[in-house]
């Protein structure tokens, strides 16, 4: 996965700022209450979750080239691994 790999500070490996969305954190998802799935990067998620009903927070990973998961609320998370998990920041 190109996340891993990137040349980064130790600090921000694991959580990186994407515009309207809470850091995203790497190796975590939320279970189950998938709305649905689409195909795009991560910095796609949060966008595709602002415009879907009912979306509160997404997961990310690199099935099929990289697939957003929307769901429907933000927990519980749970560890699993190369996964990024974000939440829609409403405020």
């Amino acid at each position: 996965m190109f996340i891993k790999s990137a040349n980064i500070e130790p600090s921000e490996r694991f959580h990186f700022e994407i515009e309207d969305c809470s850091p995203a954190h790497f190796n975590k998802d939320i279970a189950g209450k998938n709305i649905k799935h689409i195909k795009g990067s991560l910095h796609d998620c949060c966008g595709f979750c602002k415009v879907t009903p009912k979306c509160k927070a997404y997961s990310w990973n690199d099935m099929d080239g990289g697939t957003c998961w929307l769901k429907s609320d933000v927990g519980p998370v749970i560890n699993k691994n190369d996964v990024f998990v974000g939440v829609l920041d409403k405020g």
